[in-house]
Parts: structure tokens; C-alpha cells; sequence
């Protein structure tokens, strides 16, 4: 591996870097006497111009979008690009490092009106989201898969959705972690428990071209993480934190002794109640047992139910025999068709007809129902009497 660093040694390598603060940035007043190079902050050209100080290298940082990065990676117009992100796709046209530089997610946040606590409250709601972001993907895909209806509303950026989120253009936003932390979110904007997409950022080079970089990469990035005291781990207390040595004072010894003593009886109160909490648990377990049984059993009447009557339907309707439902004065409630093509009346019509009143036609109409009607139907009242 050091004779990969020592060949590298003075190799020019374009590095292509779009804006993820804090971890990476570039400033348009960094520009160079011929234009084409930007001034890189943020965490990962840190981190990489300590690696190319070690591996002697001479980077030039070239500013694009991720998805311009992405393409001029391929094309071969960049060597490297910084804060890659790890997915399956890219890996069959990208070479990664093995190492992990920093991991992310996205972050939900809604507007302070509304209450959003899972993906169910998207439905309904314009949903903001940065374009070419890859949890933009992943957003639609989840919405999809709950059958959720949303409204998506594309960005240039995370800025321009807390800018939405401050007027109300949209209800949610769907922001990286590490970029919420550098922006300014506005007042009545709030972070919601809804995190996903965990992506995992490293630097990549084309497959087939500049993997000599990865490999000393892969090197000197697995070194660095080792080290608790390395430019890795310092960079990181920089920029996301470091933890303050002090002295507590007197008195905090004693509150820590007394808040020990409460929590021995803290303690013991929590076991009690727990073998309560037990014992009704299991006797709410049975009892939703039972229920579930009678649930499956009702729902199982219900489904025999639906099916009787489909059958019903079904003979009722395709019978070869014509069928009317009558009431007891004998206006006709239904027929099949059977019943339409023997009257040569539609079932509109019969529905406003009754069954006294076919009979009472004139023999010669309709097929001469009254003909036809003692083998179908019991004579009337009226032939009863006579």
C-alpha cells in the first residue's frame, strides 16, 4: 500500500464536490485566476486534503450537482468525487471506498401547525423534497408502498424548503440530518420523529479508471478512524461537538448519593409493579384471544353470508325460468331477465307494473300472460271468488 502512495505521489486528481453543509461546501469567492477551481469547506475536503497531504497529491476541486458529478464522473472528466452515496445502483458504475467516511439519513420536518408523527400523516399533504436527492426516491417509494396520496414538490435545495415550510407553500420537507444542522430552519418549524434512508457517504472514482485512488483512500481512512487522537476523529469534534472536561463541584456528589438511594426505592417499586403489570398482561392477552377467535369466527359468517347471497344473485338473475318478488298486493319488487324477455317488458318498466295488472292485458299482448299465468303463478283473488 505505501508503494500505491509513494506512485501516486504528485498526481493531479479533479475532485468533484456539490454542496452538503457542513460536511462539504464550495464558496464562488474562491474562484482562481482562470475560473475553473473553487474553495472547498466542510468536513470531507477537510478530511481529504489531510489524506492528499499524506499521499502528496494536488487536488483541485470542481463544484457541480450531484447528479453533474455523477455524470462527469462516468464520463471521466472528474477523478473523484466526495461524498458519494452508497446505494446498490451506483456501485454497478462506481468504485467505492470501503470505508464509510460518515454516515447520514433524511430528516421529516413539518410545519408547528400540524402533527406529523408517522407516514400516515403525509396523506393529503404537499410534501417538499430537493431534486436529484436520492431520498427523494425513497420518499415517493414509501408514500407508494402505504398507498398514501401526497402532493411532491421539487427544490434546488434544503434552504429553499425551510423557506417553504416558513410560508406555508408546502406542510412537510424531507431534509438531510447533517444540512439541517447549518441552515437556518425558521421559527414554527419542527423535527419530526420520522427518519429514514439511512446512506452511507464515501468517496468514489469510475470503475476502471483512478482505482489506485480508492485503494490509498481505503489506507489511509482506515488508519485515521483507528486513532481516537486523528485528524478523522478531531475534524468530526469540530464540527458536530466536543465534549468538555470539567470539575463538578461538591454538592453535585452529594445529590448523586441521595438520587442513588431514590432510585434503589425507585427500583424496587418498578419490580412490584411490573409482576402486577404481568399478571394483568396475561390476563389481557387471553382476553384478546378470545376476542380474535370471535372476530375470525364472525368474519368467516360474514364472508359465508356474501357468498350465499353472490349464489342467490346468480340463480336468481341467469335462471332459465322467469321469477318476479312480488309484495302481498302484488306490485313486482324485482325480476330477472328471464322474466323481462317472457313480457317482452323491460325491468324498468315492470318494476312500475304489478302483477294484477299483467294478468289484466289484453291476452293477445306481452306473449298472452294471462294464458301462461296459471302455470306460473296461483290464480287472483278475483277467479278465487268466482
Amino acid at each position: 500500500m505505501l508503494d500505491a502512495t509513494t506512485c501516486l505521489a504528485g498526481k493531479q486528481v479533479r475532485v468533484g464536490l456539490y454542496d452538503l453543509p457542513p460536511l462539504s461546501e464550495m464558496s464562488p469567492a474562491g474562484l482562481n485566476a482562470a475560473g475553473d477551481t473553487q474553495e472547498a469547506s466542510g468536513l470531507l475536503p477537510a478530511l481529504l486534503e489531510a489524506i492528499a497531504d499524506k499521499a502528496e497529491w494536488d487536488v483541485i476541486y470542481l463544484s457541480c450537482s450531484r447528479r453533474e458529478c455523477l455524470e462527469s464522473l462516468s464520463a471521466g472528466s472528474l477523478d473523484l468525487l466526495v461524498a458519494a452515496p452508497y446505494v446498490k445502483d451506483l456501485a454497478r458504475t462506481f468504485a467505492y471506498t470501503r470505508e464509510t467516511v460518515i454516515p447520514t439519513w433524511a430528516q421529516v420536518y413539518a410545519h408547528g401547525e400540524l402533527s406529523v408523527q408517522s407516514w400516515f400523516d403525509f396523506n393529503g399533504r404537499a410534501v417538499g423534497v430537493v431534486r436529484d436527492d436520492p431520498y427523494n426516491a425513497e420518499a415517493r417509494a414509501v408514500i407508494e408502498r402505504f398507498g398514501l396520496t401526497c402532493k411532491f414538490v421539487e427544490f434546488k435545495g434544503y434552504q429553499e424548503i425551510f423557506s417553504a415550510l416558513q410560508n406555508s407553500w408546502i406542510d412537510v420537507g424531507v431534509v438531510d440530518r447533517f444540512c439541517a444542522m447549518s441552515l437556518d430552519m425558521g421559527a414554527d418549524i419542527l423535527r419530526t420523529p420520522i427518519i429514514f434512508a439511512p446512506i452511507e457517504l464515501r468517496f468514489a472514482v469510475a470503475k476502471g479508471q483512478n482505482e489506485e485512488l480508492i485503494a490509498t483512500l481505503d489506507y489511509h481512512l482506515h488508519s485515521l478512524k483507528r486513532e481516537s487522537s486523528s485528524v478523522y476523529h478531531v475534524l468530526l469534534n469540530q464540527r458536530f461537538g466536543q465534549s468538555q472536561q470539567f470539575r463538578l463541584p461538591p454538592w453535585v456528589f452529594w445529590g448523586l448519593s441521595f438520587a442513588g438511594g431514590f432510585l434503589v426505592l425507585l427500583v424496587g417499586a418498578n419490580l412490584l409493579m411490573r409482576q402486577r403489570v404481568s399478571v394483568k398482561t396475561a390476563e389481557l392477552a387471553r382476553s384478546n384471544e378470545d376476542l380474535k377467535n370471535e372476530l375470525i369466527l364472525r368474519r368467516a359468517a360474514e364472508n359465508a353470508m356474501l357468498e350465499s347471497n353472490r349464489r342467490f344473485h346468480a340463480l336468481f338473475e341467469f335462471s332459465p325460468d322467469a321469477i318476479f318478488l312480488q309484495t302481498v298486493e302484488g306490485r313486482i319488487l324485482d325480476c330477472n331477465i328471464a322474466a323481462e324477455t317472457l313480457t317482452e317488458y323491460g325491468k324498468d318498466e315492470l318494476l312500475q307494473m304489478s302483477i294484477p295488472g299483467l294478468i289484466a292485458e289484453d291476452p293477445d299482448d306481452h306473449l298472452k300472460i294471462p294464458h301462461l299465468w296459471p302455470g306460473i303463478f296461483p290464480p287472483p283473488s278475483k277467479q278465487l271468488r268466482a
